[in-house]
């Protein structure tokens, strides 16, 4: 039996919201791949750095990070197929979202590649209101994709407290 206009309409949007997630989730965690990269450049430099006690095991935080990006990736699916609010609201969630994406994939190489905690501490507190901001937007256009936000905005201030923490017991 053929498929009525509306019922291929229906499925070929549908499909669209799936490709969409899976872009969303493959630039997600491609960043991650940045950014791990990053680290790579300076592990064992860290390695050999004073660090407070309450310093997470590497394989923690990447544990974090796997489910902080899957969650960024499934928030900005939320808000781009939200349909209650206006392009341009969205638009602009969205480019907070690159710009965010963009300075966490930055970090890592600034404080290991770099090997400057200074700069870094500077960068990841310019990445925290980037991350504030871009939650806010979202949870503007779906509760749900705030919700989501919410554990990437608590990570980020965990991460300036630690890196702080770094500069402070190097000096």
């Amino acid at each position: 039996m053929a498929l009525t206009y509306r019922e291929r309409t229906l499925e070929s949007r549908t499909r669209q919201k799936w490709v969409l997630l899976a872009g969303l989730v493959a630039l997600c965690y491609s960043v991650a791949l940045v950014a791990g990269l990053g680290v790579d450049q300076g592990r064992s430099w860290f390695e050999a750095l004073p660090k407070p006690s309450w310093t997470p095991p590497g394989w923690a935080v990447a544990a974090v990070w796997v489910v902080l990006y899957g969650f960024m990736a499934v928030a900005a699916w939320l808000v781009w197929y939200e349909r209650e609010h206006l392009i341009e609201e969205k638009r602009l969630a969205m480019a907070a979202f690159g710009v965010q994406l963009v300075l966490n994939a930055l970090w890592p190489w600034l404080f290991f590649a770099l090997r400057s905690p200074v700069l870094a501490l500077g960068e990841l507190i310019v990445l925290h209101f980037a991350v504030q901001y871009t939650g806010f937007l979202f949870s503007r256009i779906r509760a749900a994709a705030g919700w989501l936000w919410l554990g990437y905005v608590g990570w980020t201030v965990f991460a300036i407290l630690l890196n702080y923490a770094v500069v402070a017991m190097a000096r």
